[in-house]
């Protein structure tokens, strides 16, 4: 999903994201951090379950 065309702006107090495109790629890998790591805790959970 592409926040820009949906309107949302990422605002972070950790990392210092820039507006350049420096800060784009910056804001899909932390996007795809993030999503990968809920993925996984997801799966740890489920498994922790059974």
């Amino acid at each position: 999903m592409d926040n820009r065309k949906n309107g949302v702006k990422v605002i972070s107090a950790n990392e210092n994201i820039s507006e350049g495109s420096k800060g784009i790629i910056l804001e899909y890998v932390l996007e795809g951090m993030a999503e990968y790591y809920s993925a996984d805790l997801s799966e740890k959970v489920i498994r922790g379950l059974t």
